[in-house]
């Protein structure tokens, strides 16, 4: 395992088994299939994933529209053949795999993309660089982007990340489901809104929000 970012809490070796590292990396089955809803109900044409890890959650983001321009970034290249090899068996042919760090690359992915529709950040887990992620991405960002970033309560740092995203002119409605944080940037809404939805009640209030 190559870790460019915060590492994991759970596994500190760097040989790591993948059905461990698939118990404590991957996105739950609960949220990705929520990611799934957000992205069929959104439509975007345009997507960018930042932490692929064995490509799960890059295929949920990619089947409500195979035909949409999807790129998923991933640093460490035993875990990037892990993703990839998932793609090739599922068929999925128009998912673009960066295997490369995240601070060195984004500059240059980013200028694939006319406008960014979607962004899934769930990598590096560390206070600069998520902000600095999140400036880079806003140069692409249009009226109905939404923006989701993983683990905003998993340390101080990514708290702190959270509240500065949050509170950026150009955030204008902001959902904190504990595990991950949607952000919107729509100007028809006038006055800052940010909601925290109580893990008690999640899945009947968001998942029947994007059938």
């Amino acid at each position: 395992m190559t870790d460019f970012g915060a590492g994991s809490q759970v596994i500190t070796t760097r040989n790591r088994a993948i059905s461990n590292m698939a118990k404590s990396s991957l996105t739950p089955p609960a949220y990705s299939r929520l990611l799934f809803r957000i992205v069929n109900y959104l439509k975007p044409k345009t997507l960018l994933e930042m932490g692929a890890c064995f490509g799960i959650s890059s295929l949920y983001l990619h089947l409500p529209n195979t035909k949409a321009q999807m790129t998923t970034m991933e640093g460490c290249p035993n875990v990037a053949k892990i993703a990839q090899s998932s793609f090739q068996q599922m068929k999925a042919r128009n998912i673009k795999l960066v295997n490369a760090p995240f601070d060195t690359v984004l500059p240059e992915v980013l200028a694939d993309f006319k406008e960014l529709d979607f962004l899934f950040v769930d990598g590096n887990h560390k206070r600069e660089p998520t902000l600095f992620y999140f400036k880079q991405a806003l140069e692409k960002v249009n009226d109905q982007s939404c923006f989701i970033f993983h683990d905003i309560h998993w340390t101080q740092e990514m708290e702190g990340a959270w509240r500065t995203i949050q509170e950026h002119p150009r955030v204008r409605v902001t959902i904190d489901l504990f595990f991950m944080g949607l952000v919107f940037f729509n100007p028809d809404v006038k006055e800052k809104e940010h909601y925290t939805v109580i893990q008690s009640k999640f899945k009947p209030w968001i998942m029947g929000f994007f059938k």
